[in-house]
């Protein structure tokens, strides 16, 4: 086995850091990139950026919508990879289940990323299941939830995609997956309420971020 590289390495270590502390955070309708089979809430606006290396190629930018109408399960979001480019690639997911009985039965979405084929994911159409798993007494002394996602897409999201997001009774909400091959990462702090500071691993690179949240 090849030893992990310097930027692998540093950024494994702060991910494992920073899921030391920080308080709760909940599920979210990406696991990391990958759809996580779960919507925005209703009429919910989230604003979300991680920088790379400082390359504005590097910059990523995300604003998700959910729309309003409690039985509507439909979320819209832009994606931008370069942020000096001032276009965004278009997203669309609808929820046949709706998030409530997340607890009880899988979720069940699909939707198009990158819609109009202008961005990294070349109008790619996927499936995605979540389910919140039920924990012992015992466990919730550590994770307070804990989610699986599992999902299948085509085009740059060819294939199967999987992760899981645990949010620890300490505080962090930790997030790993498998997508087109590759293993991403992620640790969510809250600040205050609706704003978290994040740390990502994506394809083996650190990014820093933040997301910005509002709910009606």
């Amino acid at each position: 086995m090849q030893p992990m590289c310097r930027p692998q390495a540093a950024a494994a270590v702060v991910v494992a850091v920073l899921a030391l502390f920080a308080p709760l955070s909940t599920a979210a309708e990406r696991i990391v990139l990958a759809p996580s089979g779960l919507v925005a809430p209703p009429y919910s606006v989230s604003v979300e950026a991680a920088v790379g290396d400082g390359a504005p190629s590097r910059h990523i930018g995300w604003l998700t919508l959910g729309a309003p109408g409690h039985g509507l399960g439909l979320e819209l979001e832009a994606e931008d990879v370069d942020l000096s480019r001032r276009r965004a690639d278009i997203s669309v997911q609808y929820s046949f289940t709706g998030n409530a009985l997340v607890d009880m039965a899988p979720t069940l979405t699909c939707g198009v990323r990158d819609a109009f084929n202008t961005g990294r994911w070349r109008r790619a159409f996927y499936v995605a299941l979540g389910k919140r798993l039920g924990l012992s007494l015992a466990q919730e002394r550590f994770v307070r939830s804990f989610y699986l996602h599992a999902g299948i897409g085509t085009s740059r999201l060819e294939g199967p995609f999987l992760g899981f997001r645990a949010n620890l009774a300490a505080g962090p909400s930790v997030s790993a997956e498998y997508v087109r091959r590759t293993v991403n990462a992620s640790v969510s702090v809250p600040v205050v309420r609706g704003v978290e500071v994040r740390a990502y691993t994506l394809n083996g690179d650190l990014f820093w971020g933040a997301r910005v949240s509002f709910a009606r």
